[in-house]
């Protein structure tokens, strides 16, 4: 990722993800908003640097992202995920979780999308076994946070081999249950 038109062009795809967020109005219902574009960028360029083997999981928390493209070309699904590697929990972690002192270690999907119109096609279960042969390649488990009333998503997670494991409420008192693989 050497010149100013990579950049760039990683950029635009950043952006053209972001847009995939805001295409379903129910999902934003879900997730608060469409992700930031710089966030979305910085799990593209830390995948390419992945796939080049220039990145490990030497940093305590890593970011990558994953898209899903149709025949034409067309962007259809994204997940971004973050890899914890041994890293002490944050504040959000510490005060909404409860998790305390003990060392957090898994792949957490931070980020999942797919087009409206290409819902129930199986693109979702596609990037999540994606996810999940990458733990098993680092031996971690793969977790998801999600809004007990987001009931596609949920389903999703349950479909795919997720089992709920804990129950806690964000700053805002929204009741989240945390999916487990």
């Amino acid at each position: 990722m050497n010149t100013e038109q990579e950049r760039c062009d990683l950029r635009e795809k950043a952006q053209e993800i972001r847009r995939l967020f805001c295409i379903d109005k129910k999902a934003l219902i879900y997730t608060g908003g469409p992700p930031y574009t710089e966030d979305i960028y910085r799990e593209l360029y830390n995948t390419e640097l992945w796939n080049k083997e220039l990145l490990t999981i030497d940093k305590k928390r890593v970011r990558l992202g994953w898209e899903v493209l149709d025949g034409h070309s067309k962007l259809i699904g994204y997940l971004g995920l973050r890899i914890v590697t041994d890293a002490l929990p944050t504040k959000h972690e510490r005060e909404y979780v409860k998790a305390h002192s003990e060392l957090i270690k898994g792949i957490f999907i931070r980020k999942l999308i797919v087009h409206p119109d290409k819902q129930r096609q199986g693109v979702a279960s596609l990037l999540i076994d994606e996810t999940q042969r990458l733990a098993n390649d680092l031996k971690y488990r793969v977790l998801m946070d999600i809004t007990t009333d987001n009931f596609p998503m949920r389903r999703v997670a349950h479909v795919s081999g997720a089992q709920p494991s804990i129950f806690w409420y964000t700053a805002k008192n929204r009741l989240m249950v945390r999916y487990m693989w």
